[in-house]
């Protein structure tokens, strides 16, 4: 089996990918669904996250420049998120980064959301598909911020094809081969131990501290504190951009 890391989307992509958004896309989707959210509908496009929206009465979450654009019910904050219940509510949500990717790895057999704070979860469901689907691949693929390769996504990506590595050596299967930048974003686990200083290190750490969201980067660095994992089940044309539809896989 193959294990690759994109530092940003190439695809085409096959087998089971991860995304990774850490802050804050892939950090969010999975509290959503841990607070009760039934349906999440992923967009790229404002105009298309408003209008889906009202059409289906969902509710409106999302950001751009780190804040919710105007007549959205809730930004994209995790820390503030965590606050509410979702419980049976459906929602649509548009942020600048993650659902970028979307396009370029729609055609993979599994999407799935992953971030420090799913780790375990999406780790263990990744390997369990791959292996139950005869599948050779799994590609951890970082959304970057603006087409950038970004600190943020890439040592959650090696925190967790270190973990999908384990795991599959612990199984006694076979040889588990590293492609791409999947060494080198391991590798710089080392430099940071404590995951939360590269988060405020990257890019989107630096923007979000000038917000004031403080907040946000700690809770996107919590690591394992949800068994929920974000799954791309439907996508629903629209324009000027397609409708991502996400379930939890473990619901």
């Amino acid at each position: 089996m193959h294990l690759k890391v994109d530092l940003i989307p190439r695809g085409p992509y096959q087998g089971v990918v991860i995304v990774v958004d850490v802050l804050r896309a892939t950090t969010t989707t999975p509290l959503l669904f841990e607070k009760g959210l039934r349906e999440l509908f992923i967009t790229a496009s404002l105009r298309a996250a408003r209008e889906y929206a009202a059409q289906g009465n969902h509710l409106l979450l999302g950001e751009r420049d780190g804040l919710p654009p105007e007549g959205f019910n809730y930004g994209a904050s995790p820390a503030d998120l965590a606050k509410f219940d979702f419980t049976d509510k459906t929602a649509v949500m548009t942020t600048q980064n993650g659902p970028k990717t979307l396009p370029i790895v729609a055609s993979a057999h599994t999407v799935l959301f992953g971030s420090f704070y799913n780790a375990q979860a999406v780790s263990d469901a990744a390997l369990e598909i791959a292996l139950q689907n005869n599948l050779e691949e799994i590609a951890i693929v970082c959304a970057g911020q603006e087409g950038l390769e970004g600190l943020d996504d890439t040592l959650t990506a090696g925190f967790l094809a270190k973990r999908i590595e384990r795991n599959f050596n612990a199984k006694n299967i076979g040889k588990l081969e590293h492609q791409h930048a999947s060494q080198l974003a391991v590798h710089l686990l080392r430099a940071f131990p404590d995951p939360q200083e590269a988060l405020v290190l990257s890019a989107p750490g630096q923007l979000l501290q000038k917000l004031n969201l403080h907040e946000d980067i700690a809770f996107s660095s919590l690591i394992s504190q949800t068994n929920a994992v974000p799954v791309l089940r439907e996508v629903i044309p629209w324009q000027p951009s397609n409708i991502y539809r996400f379930e939890n896989l473990n619901r």
